[in-house]
C-alpha cells in the first residue's frame, strides 16, 4: 500500500505498477518482489493529484487477537474480516 502525501488517497502498489506497465501480475508478492515494485514506483506520482507517494508498506486485512484469559503467543488467534450480516 502507498499513500499520496498531498491528497492522502491510498493505492495498492501492485495496481499502480500494473497501470504504469500495463501488465497484470500476481496477487501476492515476496519481499524481493516488493523491492522491485518499490523501484518501479520510485518516480511514480499520484494518479489523482500528481503528488508524491510514500514508500510501499505491507497491508493485511487479517487481524490478530488473543483467545482466553491469558495474552501470550500460545493464545494468539488470527481473524478474517467478514461482511456484515443482512438484517432479517
Amino acid at each position: 500500500m502507498v499513500d499520496c502525501k498531498k491528497c492522502k488517497k491510498r493505492f495498492r502498489a501492485d495496481h499502480l505498477v500494473e497501470s504504469l506497465k500495463k501488465e497484470e501480475g500476481a496477487t501476492s508478492y515476496t519481499p524481493q518482489e516488493l523491492n522491485e515494485l518499490e523501484k518501479a514506483l520510485a518516480n511514480a506520482v499520484c494518479t489523482e493529484c500528481g503528488g508524491e507517494l510514500t514508500a510501499i508498506r505491507q497491508f493485511n486485512l487479517m487481524f490478530k487477537t488473543h483467545m482466553g484469559p491469558v495474552e501470550d503467543s500460545a493464545a494468539a488467534y488470527t481473524c478474517a474480516p467478514r461482511p456484515p450480516r443482512e438484517s432479517l
